[in-house]
This record gives structure tokens, C-alpha cells and sequence, in this order.
């Protein structure tokens, strides 16, 4: 019978070195693997994570991943039966809401797995996915910011401010984002009295996540400063930049081609709902 097997923190290492090869043509896996190898290095005890192989057997490079409401799920096999059937094996809480962000070479897997698992869903949104590499990262040149404004680490108490105005927040999403905050690159653009004007995080697969810059304090380069600024940042880590954007978004597809950003395919994210809803 089939099962799913935790991967050991040394055999996501090799995982990812696998995933490292194909970064050209292949879809998250590198950037998840990397993403929650750091956080693992930086709390070994961290709780709600759990990196899955099917059987034990990650040669084909097959994983599952899920933490919190957040589901991951790749392969390096053109095959990508082994995927199905690990994400099927998932044991998913009916009343919880999860979110799973995905390459399009993996997404006929992930329509297999909500069919036979007969899962309710809501929209699937479809992203240009957008790529920097370090060495183009590290050598960003960022503006300066508006007299009235700095910049700095966002503070843990803003994160249910975050919260509210992201998009695709969900119950228990904050919890997604205080994992965020606390493990991955952030910013934060702040008066000089201390009020939130925008702010930036990094997403589980590597993108920037939840770009945005308050109503009042728009219109004056805030965004453009928090895109540079992290991506000079992450640069400077040794680390990719990646980003989804909207197909119609051509301010946005602007900004990011100036810097140096590049386009592969696109990025899907999928609502899983509660089974009673």
C-alpha cells in the first residue's frame, strides 16, 4: 500500500541539489526546498511542516509539502502520476481553507489530485511568473526614498494590518504570514511618526509577497522603492528573485523588466476550500 514517507532534513538537502541542476526548466521545487531548508536550519523544532516522499523514494525528485493552510507539491519526472498520488495521500483537514501555488507543467497532477479527492475549490488565478538572478539582484540600484519616509524591518504588531489588505487572505492566513515575517527577507516603509506606509515580504517559493503601499502614500515611489530594495537584498543573499504578476498588469510587467527581471511561464494559485462550504 502506498504511503507517504517525512523527508529528513539531509535528504532535503540532496533534494534540492537535484532541483538546483534543472532551475532553468523546471517549475518551484528548487525555490520551496531552499525556502524551507533555511527555515529549518533556523528552528529545527519549527511545528505544521512536513516535506513528504512517496513510499521514501524522491529519485524522481516527487515531493509533497504542507504547512499550515499552505500545500507545495513538485516533480523532476515527466510522469507526474507519483505527484498525484502523493497529494492524493495528504491527510487534509475538511474545514480548513489551503492554497497551493504551482508551475503549469505540474498542473494537470493538481487537477487530478482535487478530482479524486473530489475537493471543493474556489478561483485558480494564473500569474506571469518573473525571475532575477542573484548576480542581476545584487547590483540593483536602489532610490532613495521620499524625504518623510524610512525603511526598515517591518514590526511583528503590522502583520494583521498585512493581513488585511492582501488580496488573497483566507482564515488563519495571518498565521501564514507571521511565518513570513519571522523566517524570510521583509520590509517595511514607515513615516517618520511610525505610521505603516507600505511594505513587502518573501513568499514560501521565493517570490516577493504582499507588495503593497497604503492609499495615502501612493504616487510617490514607494513600490518602486520596496521591489528594488528587496530584490537587492535577496541579490545580495546569493538567492533568486521571483515574482507573479498579472498578465494585464503592464505598469507592474514594466517596472520588473526594467530592473532585469525575466519571464518563464506562468504561476497558477489555487483556493482549496472547506469541504462544508
Amino acid at each position: 500500500m502506498d504511503k507517504l514517507v517525512e523527508i529528513p532534513l539531509d535528504d532535503l538537502i540532496a533534494l534540492r541539489e537535484k532541483y538546483r541542476l534543472r532551475l532553468a526548466d523546471q517549475g518551484l521545487g528548487f525555490f520551496v526546498l531552499n525556502n524551507y531548508i533555511k527555515w529549518l536550519q533556523q528552528d529545527p523544532n519549527m511545528g505544521n511542516f512536513h516535506t513528504y516522499s512517496l513510499n521514501g523514494d524522491w529519485s524522481d525528485g516527487t515531493f509533497v509539502t504542507i504547512n499550515h493552510n499552505q500545500i507545495f507539491g513538485d516533480t523532476l519526472n515527466e510522469d507526474k502520476s507519483r505527484l498525484t498520488k502523493s497529494l492524493c495521500l495528504l491527510d487534509l483537514d475538511p474545514k480548513k481553507h489551503y492554497r497551493y501555488n504551482y508551475k503549469e507543467p505540474v498542473r494537470p497532477a493538481v487537477w487530478d489530485f482535487i478530482k479524486q479527492r473530489s475537493l471543493k475549490t474556489g478561483l485558480e488565478w494564473k500569474f506571469l511568473w518573473y525571475y532575477l538572478t542573484p548576480e542581476c539582484g545584487a547590483k540593483v540600484v536602489v532610490p532613495e526614498l521620499p524625504k518623510g519616509f524610512v525603511a526598515g524591518l517591518l514590526t511583528e504588531k503590522d502583520i494583521s494590518a498585512v493581513n488585511s489588505s492582501w488580496p488573497f487572505h483566507f482564515d488563519d492566513s495571518i498565521k501564514r504570514l507571521q511565518c513570513l515575517h519571522k523566517y524570510n527577507i521583509q520590509m517595511g516603509i514607515y513615516t517618520e511618526s511610525g505610521e505603516l506606509a507600505g511594505f513587502s515580504l518573501r513568499y514560501e517559493f521565493g517570490a516577493l509577497a504582499v507588495l503593497h503601499v497604503n492609499e495615502p502614500f501612493r504616487k510617490r515611489g514607494l513600490g518602486t522603492y520596496l521591489v528594488k530594495a528587496m530584490s537587492k537584498k535577496i541579490g545580495e543573499c546569493g538567492e533568486y528573485t521571483t515574482s507573479g504578476i498579472e498578465e494585464g498588469n503592464v505598469a507592474s510587467i514594466g517596472l520588473f523588466e526594467s530592473i532585469g527581471f525575466k519571464k518563464n511561464g506562468f504561476l497558477y494559485y489555487l483556493e482549496i476550500l472547506p469541504s462544508n462550504e
